[in-house]
């Protein structure tokens, strides 16, 4: 019966493994460039605003940037994640197109933290649900195993030889029923906890780490982390900010990691 669950088991987790290409940025051709505890900290200068910012990894599909905004003007500056916004170029230089509109560049802004702590709260409720459906199917799948043991073993039996193949194939029906009801309840259990710590963590990163709508005071500044989603294919991100009278840019090269996800 041990074997019926951990083959099941096994086969579930192997064919859940997926691959997901990792990148890594580096500042392009930019004087101010430094390294700073490992990693390549740049900065630009604009309209009174200052932008010291540094990739520090790839996680999940976001490009993750250690971001301080400064206000050096005399006057508040209102800020919020999604004022930054990243194009991505292929080899060439050019412009990777937005599937849905190949008429403009695929662009996407900086998440807003608010609207992923709203996400969680529908994952959670969302696994909830699918944890009930699965213990309504574990337990579906043993009364059914042990209906089709009960039929499979009863009716009449013209010899002994029957009636021993009946109640092996009985045993076996009630053992993969049991199995697959056993397995299916383990899974579902050790998906929702996992899935639980997952998001508590989630939730903790959008509340403490994440950059968010603020109003910066004159001559202060803002630091936390800037997510914005990750295109494995480009060969560059530019990262803009808008300014009064321009925009402050930075240019990243783009590289394939060796390590998969």
């Amino acid at each position: 019966m041990r074997k019926y669950i951990g083959l099941i088991v096994l086969f579930l987790v192997l064919s859940s493994c997926a691959t997901q290409k990792m990148v890594s940025l580096s500042p392009v051709n930019d004087p101010s460039e430094r390294v700073m505890d490992g990693f390549h900290v740049v900065k630009q200068e604009k309209d009174s605003v200052r932008i010291v910012t540094s990739f520090i990894e790839h996680w999940e599909n976001y490009l993750v940037f250690d971001t301080e905004i400064f206000n050096l003007s005399n006057r508040t500056l209102n800020f919020s994640p999604q004022d930054f916004n990243a194009f991505y170029l292929k080899a060439g230089q050019d412009s990777i197109k937005n599937n849905n509109n190949p008429l403009y560049a695929l662009n996407y802004s900086g998440l807003n933290p608010n609207e992923e702590l709203d996400k969680v709260k529908v994952e959670r409720a969302r696994e909830k649900a699918r944890l009930k459906t699965t213990k309504v199917l574990s337990v579906l799948a043993f009364v059914g195993g042990a209906a089709l043991a009960i039929s499979e073993n009863s009716g009449r039996s013209r010899s002994y030889d029957q009636m021993f193949n009946k109640a092996q194939n009985a045993n076996l029906i009630f053992n993969m029923g049991y199995a697959i009801a056993a397995t299916t309840s383990v899974l579902g259990e050790s998906r929702f906890a996992n899935r639980m710590d997952y998001l508590a963590y989630k939730e903790n990163l959008w509340n403490n780490e994440l950059l968010k709508d603020n109003a910066i005071a004159p001559q202060r500044s803002l630091r936390g982390r800037l997510y914005i989603k990750a295109v494995p294919e480009a060969e560059t991100v530019l990262l803009n900010f808008p300014t009064e009278y321009g925009k402050i840019s930075f240019t990243f090269g783009q590289q394939i990691l060796d390590k998969h996800l």
